[in-house]
């Protein structure tokens, strides 16, 4: 029987009321299949009107179906509402009813649909989040409806920071200070990025058009690339402010790029600010940690202001109602609304949180020097923390906005400075309440068992601890800085009695500090060497920001120039390949023979000249193969757990390693020639030549060529020699210079 006899035969028996449920559903889908919706709607409406049956909401809801699909969206309507009128909690066509409403542009019905199926039913159910998911869409595309209408905001103020929206902490610590007291607000946030193209510079500034006051959170290393934006909004006559750390360590050099600059911190400055231009008043002076230009003359901060608790500020603004980010496709986008697709897209579902403003230490290369100093003026300490009650409150609000799933980073400089019953709240909280794991930050002299024990208890991952040093002459002459190395061995033995529990801690050292002798390196090396494992490492260049009480110094005492001075430095990531630098990653890479470091921190290693073979080879990369070749380990056991250690290499390959250091040190202490070749691609030559022991002439050679601080061509040519052969030479012979020079 084919398809239209059989639609007469069964629009026939539900002409009599005889056609089932299942039957009725049965020929109108293969109706559908044949494209003869037309008739599937026919039967249905037979069906419908001569048929009394408990499942009538079934047929209207199906007859729902098939007229959204043949555009009848009257009708469809039509049905779905009977259906519910019969069937109150049939849920699917107070779904699909909310999305004809949302296509004939009746967004507000549309979302009071879903909002009863949502409210009516567990949240766990597949219906309940499908309206759950379609109510956050709509409001998503609403928001950004009201967005992209032009408005003329005379009144917004816009807030630029190339930090990560989950990261930073400034520009989300003004907005919510500035929206608390009736301040509309737009954010930028450019999400680390180390260059802008001519086009998201101009996205930036179409964003800005509107705004009665422009602001930029600026780190040193990021006012060249934001500069072009700065100027832009200048020359269009938007009023422009400059706040962070650079300006505030050099608010006149800042003023030559903006009409104000904020010293210290924000959050009443800029109310301030915004009031007196609403205004239209050109008094600036009354306004604390404000720098303006009068006359074309730079003015400076008359007074300022600390806020004296940081449990009256408002929350930071974690709602990014108005706010937006440069994102991987390189376009500047909204960043949206609803918890699922704010976590892809800000690529992150780890939440960073501060408690504290400020550090206990005022460490002459930090910025904390500065704020402390400022705060000396203000009566209010610049180290504050929250209170616990505050920081519970304040994360509860956040995570209304946040999709968390992994891990809480509180970021304070050192959360473990609190008081044990403090750290003993807020970790309860974090593990019952959160059912979070959570990273700190904490320095050395406030490690106590107790408090250790405490955070393990409650679910600490990783303790990140700054060192610096292990040089008491560099902590306590160059950094100031109020720790002592005997502290820095009783916190980690402290730490390390709690590896079992599954802790992790990560030691952090700066490298390249010109105030350094090759003592206070050996004094570094020693202190790292006596850790507990297992542990990791991180290792940092000392930067010269500018204004800092260290950099001063060094200008001062001409151990640096002012082209030294870190104005696009990252010190987390610009550190450069060194002798200083291998010994750590030796150390923290393998469980290697005392005498290996004994040669390598001896007096002749350490006060050996740069040019030195063995610094040479050894400082000029970073530990890689050549290491792992020295250790005599495979390739393959180069991926391992941090706490794993690497047994100790094959003896014959560790003491074949160290006589070769030794007969560097002892025969090639410094170059015998220096060559400055011209004509060719390389800028400097040493050479080297050695007679092995008894005289004889059958002598040694080396020549390495440099090009800009790197090697480019090593030449070991040896004649007759019963001389170990090094590990080393063959690697970088054999393996580097034929793969990198094509040799």
């Amino acid at each position: 029987m084919n398809i239209e006899d059989s639609f007469a035969t069964e629009v026939l028996r539900a002409w009599q009321g005889t056609l089932e449920i299942t039957q009725l559903i049965d020929c109108a889908s293969r109706l559908e299949a044949n494209n003869l919706g037309p008739l599937a709607v026919v039967l249905y409406q037979t069906w419908i009107n001569r048929t009394k049956s408990t499942y009538a909401h079934i047929a209207y809801f199906n007859l729902g179906v098939t007229l959204t699909k043949l555009e009848d969206v009257v009708e469809a309507e039509d049905a779905y509402r009977e259906a519910i009128k019969i069937t109150p909690g049939f849920l699917e066509p107070r779904i699909n009813l909310g999305l004809l409403l949302e296509r004939s542009g009746q967004i507000d019905k549309a979302i009071s649909e879903w909002h009863w199926v949502e409210q009516n039913i567990s949240p766990e159910l597949p219906m309940a989040v499908l309206a759950s998911n379609h109510l956050r869409r709509v409001e998503e595309s609403k928001r950004l409806a009201e967005l992209s209408k032009p408005k003329k905001y005379q009144e917004r103020v816009t807030l630029i920071s190339n930090g990560h929206p989950l990261h930073e902490i400034s520009v989300k610590s003004l907005v919510g200070y500035l929206e608390a007291h009736g301040v509309p607000c737009r954010s930028v946030y450019l999400n680390c990025t180390t260059r802008m193209t001519v086009q998201q510079c101009q996205q930036v500034v179409d964003l800005c058009a509107g705004s009665i006051l422009v602001g930029f959170s600026l780190m040193s290393k990021d006012i060249k690339m934001l500069l072009p934006i700065a100027d832009a909004l200048g020359t269009a006559g938007t009023p422009v402010i400059w706040g962070g750390i650079h300006p505030t360590a050099m608010p006149e050099e800042s003023l030559a790029h903006c009409d104000f600059v904020c010293v210290g911190e924000g959050e009443l400055t800029l109310f301030r600010l915004y009031q007196l231009l609403r205004g239209g008043n050109t008094d600036y002076s009354s306004i604390p940690n404000l720098a303006y230009k009068a006359n074309g003359q730079a003015v400076l901060p008359l007074t300022f202001h600390s806020e004296p608790s940081l449990d009256a500020l408002p929350f930071p603004d974690y709602e990014f109602s108005d706010a937006h980010m440069l994102s991987g496709d390189g376009n500047i986008h909204v960043i949206p609304f609803s918890p699922d697709m704010r976590e892809k897209f800000l690529g992150w579902n780890s939440f960073l949180f501060y408690s504290q403003r400020g550090c206990p230490f005022s460490c002459t290369y930090c910025s904390n020097s500065l704020y402390h100093n400022i705060a000396k003026t203000t009566r209010v300490s610049w180290y504050r923390t929250v209170s616990p009650a505050r920081v519970k409150e304040e994360i509860r609000h956040h995570l209304k906005f946040l999709k968390v799933q992994v891990l809480l980073w509180i970021n304070d400089d050192d959360f473990i400075f609190r008081p044990l019953e403090e750290i003993e709240e807020l970790g309860k909280f974090f593990r019952d309440e959160l059912r979070l794991r959570f990273n700190i930050n904490a320095t050395p002299s406030a490690v106590t068992h107790e408090k250790v024990a405490a955070l393990v208890k409650y679910g600490v991952y990783q303790i990140c601890m700054g060192v610096q040093t292990g040089s008491p002459r560099i902590l306590k002459d160059v950094y100031q800085r109020s720790v002592k190395p005997e502290q820095v061995i009783k916190a980690a033995q402290i730490i390390g009695d709690f590896y079992k529990d599954g802790i992790v801690v990560d030691y952090g050292f700066i490298l390249e500090n010109p105030y350094e002798q090759p003592e206070d390196l050996r004094d570094s090396i020693k202190l790292f060497m006596a850790l507990p494992r297992p542990y990791s490492v991180s290792l940092y260049s000392l930067a010269f920001f500018p204004g800092t009480v260290l950099t001063k110094r060094a200008l001062q005492e001409q151990v640096i120039s002012k082209s030294d001075i870190s104005m696009e430095k990252d010190y987390r990531t610009s550190i450069q390949p060194s002798f200083a630098h291998f010994l750590f990653e030796a150390n923290y890479l393998f469980t290697l023979p005392k005498d290996f470091f004994d040669v390598l921190l001896c007096d002749a290693t350490l006060k050996a000249e740069e040019a030195t073979y063995v610094r040479l080879l050894l400082g000029n990369y970073f530990i890689g193969d050549a290491v792992w070749q020295i250790a005599g380990i495979s390739q393959d056991q180069n991926q391992r757990e941090s706490s794993e250690v690497i047994p100790t290499p094959e003896e014959k390959v560790t003491a074949s390693f160290i006589r070769t250091v030794k007969e560097i040190l002892e025969n090639w202490a410094a170059p015998n020639e220096i060559l400055t070749p011209s004509g060719t691609d390389e800028d400097l030559v040493l050479r080297y030549a050695v007679l092995p022991e008894g005289g004889n002439q059958s002598g040694r050679n080396v020549e390495i060529a440099f090009l800009k601080g790197r090697i480019v061509r090593f030449d070991d040519k040896r004649a007759v020699s019963t001389m170990p052969t090094s590990v080393l030479n063959n690697f970088y012979r054999e393996r580097y210079f034929s793969t990198v020079l094509g040799t």
